[in-house]
């Protein structure tokens, strides 16, 4: 392929000139990730620890959002990246530029991450034909808008001729994108991993949280880690556990934490103020070291329906000994499997009883450390960050 320069310069102008300094700063590249988004999400977050993990730091990164939370910190890890802020007003301006960056770099691989970036990827195709292109499946959840349902059928078409491998980030997906259509013999199931060194049982934490919320150690803490969405049922959570907490004689609080989940939300507000004991409901938004609230919590809630990519949540809150309770969303069987609860999506009165059971295991603290050490080493086993980093590098070569 044979880009004029002084073509491009033309099209470009001063952006091109930016880019000539990347590449004169840029190591040898041998993969570009191509990403919808580098904000706050599991997602985001699973791309960030793959990254920063890997042996080979021959990557960059080209985010179709403009700058957002992960940028600055794969940068800090020493991993250039281009945020384009795409979108259909400006997408031939910068389909132009990242189709220079891409020929400037010469990477091994390409490796698209969530749909948009797919999509963005049969274009590219037509350009960078002998390059080899991974997709992204990073989602599992049937509540989808119009729009990226349309584009879901549309990659379904091209997965046969576009990408070389489709990397899923769980069963559940693998199973929800071979029905839709997807070249089933093409797709590969890689689950997220866990940093088992962030992501451990540090009683100091737990001390250190507790202090700070004034909850004593005889008290029960439920956590509950995920963004203001109908599809993570934060209202369901609510109202168990408001009738958990009128039926028992011991303090329970619950903490919430995720994108929107703070003062400012003014439905979320609405609801916790029609419940009984509203003042035992803490909002504590995005907080970066999550793993502080998974340690002091006892029990951890996942409420999500209509499907789930692979929930996080559930590895993190289980790699640092805390027990959970999950809808069959995503791969949560799988992971919580007989260390924690299932229960029915929707279902008020499965969340209670299975709330109302782990506080009574409690009471035997034999039986609740076993449940608590089994959650570790089944993470530890199943899930860690090296696990998913040497698949990943396996799958592309590297």
């Amino acid at each position: 392929m044979n880009l004029n320069y002084n073509i491009l310069l033309k099209i470009l102008g001063n952006n091109l000139r930016d880019f000539s300094k990347i590449f004169r700063k840029q190591k040898q590249v041998e993969i570009v990730i191509i990403t919808s988004s580098l904000a706050l999400g599991g997602s985001e977050k699973t791309l960030f620890n793959l990254c920063k993990n890997l042996s080979s730091k021959k990557i960059f990164i080209i985010n179709l959002s403009t700058k957002q939370f992960f940028s600055d910190k794969l940068e800090k890890e020493g991993i250039s990246l281009y945020n384009c802020q795409i979108n259909k007003l400006n997408f031939i301006i910068k389909f132009l530029k990242i189709t220079y960056l891409i020929f400037q770099l010469n990477p091994k691989l390409i490796q698209t991450w969530m749909y948009h970036a797919d999509f963005l990827s049969i274009f590219l195709k037509l350009l960078f034909p002998f390059t080899k292109i991974y997709w992204g499946i990073r989602n599992g959840s049937k509540e989808l808008k119009t729009s990226t349902k349309f584009i879901i059928s549309v990659l379904s078409i091209f997965s046969y001729v576009v990408p070389f491998k489709i990397i899923s980030c769980s069963e559940s997906s693998t199973r929800m994108h071979k029905n839709i259509g997807y070249k089933s013999n093409k797709i590969i199931t890689i689950n997220n991993g866990v940093d088992v060194e962030v992501f451990k049982n540090q009683s100091k934490l737990r001390t250190i949280f507790r202090k700070q919320y004034a909850i004593d150690e005889t008290s029960i803490l439920f956590s509950m880690v995920a963004r203001w969405s109908p599809q993570k049922d934060h209202l369901t959570v609510l109202r168990a556990f408001n009738i958990l907490a009128n039926d028992t004689d011991i303090n329970c609080y619950l903490f919430m934490a995720g994108t929107n989940i703070d003062e400012n939300n003014s439905t979320l507000l609405n609801e916790i103020n029609n419940i009984k004991y509203q003042k035992n409901v803490y909002l504590l938004g995005e907080i970066e070291k999550i793993e502080c609230l998974y340690n002091s919590a006892d029990i951890n809630i996942l409420c999500a329906k209509k499907g789930e990519g692979f929930p996080n949540i559930l590895c993190e809150a289980m790699a640092c000994g805390t027990p959970c309770i999950s809808t069959e969303s995503g791969d949560a069987l799988q992971i919580v499997g007989d260390m924690g609860f299932i229960i029915q999506e929707n279902s008020v009165s499965q969340l209670v009883n299975a709330m109302r059971q782990l506080i009574r295991e409690m009471k035997n603290q034999d039986d609740w450390n076993r449940r608590k050490n089994n959650s570790i080493v089944h993470i530890k086993k199943q899930y860690s960050m090296q696990k998913m980093v040497d698949k990943y590098s396996k799958i592309w070569g590297i």
